[in-house]
């Protein structure tokens, strides 16, 4: 009687293994994509990736905002800010996967629509934006 679960233990750890191994080779072994990102602020407390339910990933470099489409791998300008008003302190994709928030070194927020690359309002804050999330689908 133990040697019959013995042996039964082993054929499901064999099993087990064999079911682990093909999981293991479903995994990229080096990645599919490198993107380059120059000019990111090196700050860990800035939010400068966002990647939105559209599957749009939006990057903050410096003073420029870019959507990188993983569909089709297609890149886009958002938005330069002005120096005066950068850098950029963070992204956030609304609920709607259509606006983007962006927060700036100088305590606005500015909202824009990703479909037609037109800002639709700026929200003045007091103090410096470095993190914001939508919390319910207010667009």
């Amino acid at each position: 009687m133990l040697i019959v679960s013995v042996i039964c233990d082993i054929l499901s750890l064999t099993n087990f293994v064999s079911k682990l191994i093909e999981c293991l080779e479903l995994i990229l072994q080096r990645p599919e994509m490198t993107l380059d990102a120059p000019d990111i602020v090196d700050d860990f407390y800035l939010n400068l990736l966002d990647w939105g339910n559209n599957n749009v990933l939006a990057i903050a470099l410096g003073t420029t905002v870019y959507l990188w489409n993983a569909s089709n791998s297609s890149i886009s300008e958002v938005v330069t800010v002005d120096e005066e008003d950068g850098p950029v302190t963070s992204i956030s994709w609304a609920p709607d996967g259509r606006h983007l928030a962006v927060g700036l070194d100088n305590s606005n927020v500015q909202l824009w629509d990703s479909a037609t690359n037109q800002m639709v309002c700026t929200l003045p804050f007091i103090l410096e934006v470095i993190y914001f999330f939508f919390s319910c689908d207010i667009i």
